[in-house]
């Protein structure tokens, strides 16, 4: 019994430290770099990774497509994403003298020019060509293509269906969200490269209705349903709908750093101090005044109290010294792999930041973080705080009631006093819990593999001050009847839950029960012990994985779930994931917050798109229309095209079943776009004549 109680804690306890994250988090405030004006190419200095565990000497060479090349001492030119690096090292390349820096002061916070101090959110997109390559690469994984034309298809309706000449698609577009001195929305403002002033002004006149207004020249834009002003740069085109906003503005920013195809920056300090604490007092009243059953149980009120707590905290700390948070995503040229981050940053020298440092310093020691066999792989290493305290003791406390109560009803069913020596023992397993309950950290490991078979297998190590120990009093407890006792490994098996539910074979076999010196070890499905020594003989030698990380290979997972998907919908997808399909996650620190980046490779849009192919096919093929949503599907196109639907690709037109000379849609600087729906089913400006009768 206690042996099945102490497995949910295993597997629970992951999910509880997740949480708790949050609040332990972060690294030491980047120190003074170098003036702009003396970082030139060819200068030596040292470069360290996002980890800040990284670091070597290294030339800079250049920037180039979100890139920094960096000449080794060897003179091998090697190359790193310019998101990879430190903070400290990011500021470093963005302030370049010799390539116009980004709209940064050199601490990564918005300056003067393109975005105005009152800058609330900015978006800055690597190019317009960089966000379709990635639409249309979707589009193929995903099996949807519709999907491609959606970005040429917003331009289609923006422009109807002309296409912007002087619009730069190979240079990043900025967009900016500005606030006043109150912390209210006063414009957006949108920075557009173009390839020549006049050229631009020229599509502008053409595309759109003008007209003078005594706050300058405005454009009519039916789509946006509103007037806008421009301010015209020989390389960015400023847009605003609104004159004070496009006034204060810089006529010609520099080009800024793109790190990512889309990036997307919050600023808390837009928003004025008052306004900011104003809010937080009305949100801490509201939780203040969430009902607690005075019926409920004392750990299910206790559970509420201290998890409203920690969240009056949390947002607390974030409100008043938070700095920003942000969100990028990318898919790499290469690879194709995708990868999204969401950070949240704290301003130096606050307690947010202190949180931040501490959470940096953790230095997991995780044992099966790469373990080429396991399906999936999840790792949690955090310090304790109030909420795992919390956790701890009512998981275990609960345990150590039941064993009691258990014990307890039996010598009472027998007319019996609990025997000394089972007191012994049930005294021993309290006390060990209460040792683990004020752990001062917990690491938590699960690993996910299968059989031969393809029956699953969990094993879970738990580190924790009295793990060994409570192992041990557990040992005591079940060998009470002399029915089961430690093999030669130092394992224990124990006995099949009689009534045991279907758990995919989970339950089918005795969990087994080890221990290290710092660790417990449990495993689940496992006929053997085998899956069980790693843990127990290995050390852990992880320090570069970040404290909280997972993975799942589905190249791995998929046929399992397939072969045992009881509603058939997965039938005949095994194989979808081709060669790649690996998902990974890792919250890990910056160097003034924390950062949760998920990788995803082809394989697992592939399994989505075969999902997605699946469903249609058994509702009857009601999939909707192929090409952009509400238009008619592309023709078919040669190579390059995508059939069914869609926008013709770059060799479109060229093999069989091209459409006649002169049908195809027009494009926005090389690019096809898709046909443009008319109301009334009236051909637009863009489509083919509808066939006679």
């Amino acid at each position: 019994m206690a042996g099945v109680r102490m497995t949910r804690f295993g597997l629970g306890a992951a999910l509880m430290a997740a949480a708790v994250i949050a609040w332990h988090a972060g690294a030491p405030a980047p120190a003074q770099d170098a003036p702009a004006a003396e970082r030139q190419a060819g200068e030596t200095r040292t470069w360290t990774d996002i980890s800040g565990r990284f670091s070597r000497e290294a030339e800079f060479v250049r920037l180039e497509e979100g890139k920094v090349y960096l000449r080794l001492p060897s003179g091998k030119v090697t190359s790193i994403p310019l998101k990879e690096l430190s903070k400290k090292d990011r500021d470093w390349v963005r302030g370049r003298g010799e390539a116009g820096g980004d709209p940064s002061g050199g601490d990564g916070k918005p300056a003067e020019g393109m975005i105005a101090k009152g800058i609330a959110t900015r978006v800055v997109v690597r190019s317009y060509k960089a966000l379709l390559d990635d639409s249309v690469h979707l589009s193929k994984v995903l099996k949807q293509p519709a999907f491609a034309g959606t970005l040429p298809g917003l331009f289609v309706a923006l422009t109807g269906g002309k296409p912007l000449e002087g619009f730069d698609i190979t240079k990043p577009v900025v967009f900016t969200l500005h606030v006043d001195a109150k912390g209210e929305p006063v414009g957006g403002m949108v920075a557009v490269p173009v390839q020549g002033k006049e050229k631009f002004q020229k599509t502008l006149d053409a595309v759109f209705t003008a007209t003078t207004t005594a706050k300058g020249k405005a454009y009519e834009i039916p789509m946006l349903g509103r007037s806008v002003y421009v301010k015209p740069g020989e390389g960015y085109f400023l847009i605003s709908d609104s004159p004070q906003v496009i006034a204060a503005a810089k006529a010609d920013p520099p080009a800024p750093v793109a790190v990512a195809d889309v990036a997307l920056e919050s600023m808390v300090d837009a928003v004025p101090e008052e306004i900011r604490m104003a809010g937080l007092s009305q949100w801490e009243q509201m939780m203040a005044g969430m009902p607690v059953d005075p019926a409920a149980p004392e750990a299910q009120r206790r559970v509420q109290q201290v998890t409203t707590d920690w969240l009056r905290k949390v947002v607390r700390s974030l409100t008043t010294d938070g700095d920003r948070s942000t969100l990028e995503a990318s898919i790499d040229p290469e690879t194709k792999r995708l990868s999204v981050a969401v950070s949240m940053r704290a301003r130096s020298g606050t307690g947010l930041a202190q949180s931040f440092a501490d959470y940096g310093s953790i230095r997991p020691g995780f044992v099966a973080a790469g373990d080429a066999e396991a399906i999936a792989w999840l790792g949690v290493s955090s310090p304790s705080g109030e909420w795992m305290t919390m956790a701890l003791e009512t998981v275990l406390g609960s345990g150590i009631e039941g064993m009691k109560k258990g014990v307890a009803d039996v010598a009472r069913q027998r007319g019996e006093q609990v025997p000394a020596e089972v007191q012994t023992v049930i005294d021993g397993v309290e006390q060990a819990s209460k040792r683990m309950m004020a752990t001062r950290s917990l690491e938590q490991e699960v690993v996910v593999s299968a059989d031969a078979e393809g029956k699953p297998r969990i094993v879970a190590r738990t580190g924790a001050d009295g793990a060994a120990e409570l192992y041990r009093a557990l040992a005591k407890m079940v060998a009470i009847d002399g029915t089961v006792a430690a093999d030669a490994d130092g394992v224990l098996a124990m006995p099949v839950p009689p009534g045991a539910p279907p758990s995919m074979g989970l339950l089918d076999v005795p969990v087994r029960l080890a221990s290290t010196d710092a660790a417990m070890v449990m495993g689940f499905g496992c006929p053997d012990n085998a899956p069980l020594k790693p843990f127990l003989s290995g050390s852990g030698s992880s320090t570069n994985v970040a404290p909280v990380s997972a993975w799942i290979d589905f190249k791995k997972l998929w046929p399992i779930l397939a072969a045992n998907d009881p509603s058939g919908l997965l039938a005949d997808t095994a194989g979808a994931v081709g060669e790649q399909g690996m998902l990974r996650l890792d919250l890990g620190s910056l160097s003034d917050g924390i950062e949760l980046r998920i990788n995803v490779d082809d394989g697992v849009f592939q399994v989505l798109g075969k999902v997605a192919e699946k469903m249609s096919a058994l509702q009857g093929g009601r999939g909707g229309p192929g090409g952009f949503p509400g238009g008619p599907g592309a023709f078919p196109g040669g190579p390059g095209g995508f059939p069914g639907g869609g926008f013709p690709g770059p060799g479109a037109g060229a093999g069989p079943g091209a459409p006649p000379a002169g049908l195809l849609p027009p494009t926005i600087q090389g690019f096809p776009v898709p046909p443009v729906p008319q109301p009334g089913g009236v051909p637009g400006p863009n489509q083919p004549p509808a066939p006679a009768p």
